[in-house]
């Protein structure tokens, strides 16, 4: 395994073998979109006034600032396309220095290439149409009694549409999902379906939708349930507090499900939790700040729902 220090060398080798690439082909970007536009710009009437620039001059500056502009937008975005391998290899030496030692420090297990079963993506009836799945930094472990898993995953699936130039109804695929999945076993079994929802609706043709004693709750998702007796059982007072804090401290679209005797959680972030920051300096016996921001919630997870005492 590298050293630390031989970890932070090879980030910024990383960082200045690239530097050069993202200034080459950023200049030859800025140059033929400036020469584009200003044969485009340059065309402005001469009666043309902003302010006290007006005519040819306004067309220059306008081609200049829009240049100026779209290779900024390109210079950002050109390293992770040209690092992207280093940038990977690089990831997996980090989690293995950190994220493996951290995991077994707290006796968790952590598998950096595996993600959860599909039979429990399945199981949780959160997602349907599933043509392709993929993932990675499998968490599983137990905390005040509760057996947990969560990975981050992404989900591909078929869309589709009608292409008036075939006349054809045809597919495509699409990410629908790429986020965190998380499961937990319940200390009692529960046989009805209750699914809570920000968007959507469950793919549960026996699941019908009731409103909850919460109005802000009933503001932020939508329950559906093939037992209403038991979704009430289920959903307490402080659970749907509990809820309302995790959809606030993730700040994007999350689903749950309660599904034979487990819970399932979806949080679609449109990224890969868990990955370092590569310009970032590394030199330090801490996790990176946002992973361990991210791990945090994760487990918290489990303590916010206080699952032990909810469904004992």
């Amino acid at each position: 395994m590298k050293t630390l220090l031989e970890l932070e060398k090879e980030r910024k080798l990383i960082l200045s073998k690239f530097f050069s690439y993202r200034i080459f082909v950023t200049f030859i970007i800025f140059v033929f979109i400036f020469y584009f536009l200003y044969e485009i710009f340059t065309e402005v009437p001469l009666n043309t006034q902003f302010g006290f620039i007006k005519g040819k001059n306004l067309g220059q500056i306008l081609a200049l600032m829009l240049s100026l502009i779209i290779a900024y937008i390109f210079y950002h975005n050109l390293f992770f396309y040209f690092a992207k391998k280093e940038k990977s290899e690089f990831a997996k030496k980090y989690k293995k220095f950190y994220l493996e030692i951290y995991f077994n420090s707290l006796g968790f297990k952590y598998e950096m290439n595996n993600h959860i079963n599909l039979f429990y993506i399945m199981q949780s009836r959160l997602f349907f149409s599933i043509t392709e799945q993929f993932g990675n930094d499998l968490v599983s472990g137990e905390i005040d009694g509760v057996k947990f898993s969560f990975s981050d995953l992404n989900l591909i699936g078929k869309d589709s549409f009608f292409n008036p130039v075939t006349m054809e109804q045809e597919s495509v695929e699409i990410r629908f999902f790429k986020g965190i999945f998380f499961m937990a076993d319940f200390n009692k079994k529960i046989e009805s379906k209750t699914f809570v929802l920000a968007k959507g609706k469950p793919h549960d043709p026996v699941a019908k939708q009731f409103i909850v004693d919460n109005a802000e709750f009933n503001e932020l998702f939508r329950v559906y349930t093939t037992d209403i007796q038991n979704a009430m059982y289920i959903l307490s007072p402080a659970l749907m507090e509990a809820i309302i804090k995790l959809a606030k401290y993730m700040r994007v679209p999350i689903g749950l499900s309660f599904v034979d005797g487990r819970i399932y959680i979806k949080i679609n972030r449109g990224i890969d939790s868990f990955e370092p920051d590569i310009h970032k300096n590394i030199v330090s016996k801490k996790l990176d700040k946002k992973i361990k921001a991210d791990l945090d919630g994760m487990f918290d997870i489990i303590r916010i729902l206080k699952l032990t005492k909810i469904y004992s």
